[in-house]
């Protein structure tokens, strides 16, 4: 068993570079750098542990201001590191950086990058064809977190991302499904192998990663509700919803209870939702059954997302209050609100004349003078 003797550091470091020593109690390393005074007077330090000394060196480190040469190449290695985020999403980032803020912005001095070299990067990316408005401002949101956390950590002045133009994002108009070509959509079920999973989407505004990451035990039969807990990411296989507000337990109508019982049949596992060959949906077929569904009804094509369009925009019709439709489908209420919410077609005339009663009040003539 190592000597007390032999935990401690045989090298002296500079002065003002704070001190490492070993912390018997708790079998740790402890790393203590001078950040300030106490209004007693005394050190005011920070400290950083962990179970070797390298680890608490490296630690150190990172909390260390960068050099006045640091890049944004170098500041995004130190700060990857202790950036924590929802597993899905730090795909989403490390593909951003990778792709298209270390090509882009990589090479400049963190402490140089200004606006003008943000909008100039945001205007190249708009360049490239295969990137839309949209996309551009999905990786300035990125690159806005890696500088404010430079910024948080006092390594520069301003977040130049922050002050920076972003590209505007033409708002899409979405035509919504009315009610009666929702249901001849989840009465078109059994025709093609994406069915059940669409009528899902129809009958309960899920999401499609959502409905083909069922499995047979999310499906209650004696309660007629589906736990979704978990959605099928693109090419990374299963991972937890969208956000905190995606898992939920939720009743299902009753015009889907016999496409999901059909579904789950007398299996006790696997999912619920299968391809011809027994395995489990994907989007790409789902997507192709939706397209050809569409086709047969000779519905206008679009998009199997507006389907949980359509479902949002009915509900907050039928006058379900906007917070409990936002706990169905798993969002927030600003979500609801400024993404899924669409005109049902209702006249507001109509709601007017039902509270004035449809009474005719005053009649013709000269108005009086006040």
């Amino acid at each position: 068993m190592p000597t007390k003797r032999s935990r401690k550091s045989t090298t002296r470091r500079a002065r003002g570079t704070g001190s490492i020593f070993y912390h018997e109690g708790k079998e740790s390393w402890v790393g203590r750098v001078v950040v300030g005074r106490l209004p007693s007077g005394k050190p005011k330090y920070r400290e950083f542990w962990g179970k070797t000394q390298g680890e608490v060196v490296k630690k150190m480190a990172a909390a260390e201001a960068p050099g006045p040469g640091t890049t944004v190449a170098g500041w995004v290695g130190r700060w990857w590191d202790t950036h924590t985020v929802r597993p899905s999403t730090r795909i989403n980032y490390r593909e951003r950086l990778d792709n298209h803020i270390l090509p882009g912005l990589g090479h400049l001095r963190l402490t140089d990058v200004t606006p003008n070299d943000v909008e100039g990067f945001a205007a190249r990316l708009l360049k490239q064809k295969e990137l839309s408005p949209s996309m551009v401002v999905g990786v300035l949101a990125v690159a806005r977190v890696l500088f404010e956390a430079a910024l948080r950590s006092g390594f520069i002045s301003r977040n130049p991302v922050a002050l920076a133009r972003k590209p505007r994002r033409p708002k899409k108009k979405v035509e919504t499904f009315p009610p009666a070509d929702m249901l001849r959509i989840i009465g078109a079920h059994a025709w093609y192998s994406g069915g059940g999973a669409i009528a899902t989407m129809a009958a309960t505004g899920c999401r499609i990663g959502e409905a083909i990451a069922l499995d047979v035990p999310d499906f209650d039969a004696t309660a007629g509700t589906i736990s979704i807990t978990k959605t099928v990411l693109p090419a990374r296989g299963i991972g937890p919803p969208k956000s905190a507000n995606g898992v939920r337990t939720i009743r299902v109508p009753a015009v889907l209870m016999p496409i999901l019982a059909a579904a789950a049949g007398r299996r006790k596992a696997g999912p619920l939702f299968l391809t011809a060959k027994d395995r489990r949906q994907v989007a790409q077929i789902v997507g192709r059954s939706f397209k050809y569904t569409l086709r047969d009804l000779k519905l206008p094509h679009r998009n199997g997302h507006v389907l949980r369009h359509s479902v949002a925009s009915h509900l907050i019709a039928a006058h379900v209050p906007v917070a409990d439709v936002a706990k169905y489908l798993g969002d927030s209420v600003a979500t609801i609100v400024n993404t899924y919410l669409h005109p049902s077609g209702a006249d507001p005339a109509d709601a007017l004349d039902r509270l004035y009663g449809g009474r005719k009040v005053g009649g013709g003539g000269t108005a009086k003078q006040a």
